[in-house]
């Protein structure tokens, strides 16, 4: 949208966008990534997601508060098939065209959560990269990456 149709936005903020390929270590998460995709043809999708899901390490404490329709909708197997073997590969293999973001004046906020700096995951690890190749502010949320989910009030207020 950013690139495309800037006059439909007036502020982005990016949340932890797992674009690894502007990470130094790309090739790695590329692998990994790939890995996940052939695991749902070789196996099955249940175990892609599951090999996936461990990568973000979400505290276990966080699925607590994800709300019941939130969780039927994420879990149904059309929606895994989707994410697994439809949106995982260009999503990750995705290279932000970060100059023309700038050009068309854009006003972006990179966000990442402290849990997730912290532990140095790959989603959060784009963010400052991203920040700086931007010129713009990056901040800092309270949690993780389903914070919004555990932490409604400290991560709105944020």
């Amino acid at each position: 949208m950013a690139r495309h149709h800037p006059q439909a936005i007036k502020v982005a903020v990016v949340h932890e966008p797992p674009v690894v390929r502007v990470l130094p270590d790309s090739p790695k998460w590329l692998s990994f990534f790939a890995s996940v995709y052939r695991t749902s043809f070789r196996y099955n999708i249940p175990l892609a997601s599951f090999k996936f899901n461990l990568s973000l390490s979400i505290p276990f404490r966080a699925f607590k508060s994800v709300p019941k329709d939130f969780q039927k909708r994420v879990t149904e197997a059309n929606n895994e098939y989707f994410l697994i073997r439809h949106e995982l590969i260009p999503s990750v293999n995705y290279q932000p065209d970060t100059d023309r973001i700038k050009q068309n004046g854009v006003k972006i906020v990179m966000a990442a959560g402290q849990m997730t700096q912290a532990k140095g995951k790959y989603y959060g690890r784009t963010v400052p990269i991203l920040a700086e190749k931007l010129g713009c502010e990056m901040v800092t949320l309270p949690g993780h990456h389903l914070s919004f989910f555990d932490m409604p009030n400290e991560w709105a207020t944020a």
